[in-house]
């Protein structure tokens, strides 16, 4: 499963949303001071029921930021982060 994220110029992320890998790229619009990313979805359920999907989108807002250090962006749990 892929993920587009809205975050800001520190990562966090403030909106996602998914789509299966064989499926277009679901498109977010970023407000002031904020980027658009698409990551891969690891931490996201595959193959579940929505209500699952929607709550690991919640949990991955709530517990990952946007890496913004590396040329491809990536997601790190916020409590290994030490920036």
């Amino acid at each position: 499963m892929r993920a587009t994220v809205v975050h800001d110029l520190q990562g966090n992320i403030a909106s996602v949303a998914v789509s299966p890998p064989d499926s277009g790229v679901m498109y977010l619009t970023p407000g002031p001071g904020q980027l658009v990313t698409e990551i891969a979805a690891r931490a996201l359920p595959a193959d579940s029921e929505v209500a699952a999907i929607r709550a690991g989108m919640s949990a991955l807002i709530e517990t990952h930021r946007v890496d913004l250090s590396v040329t491809e962006a990536r997601v790190l749990n916020k409590a290994d982060a030490t920036a």
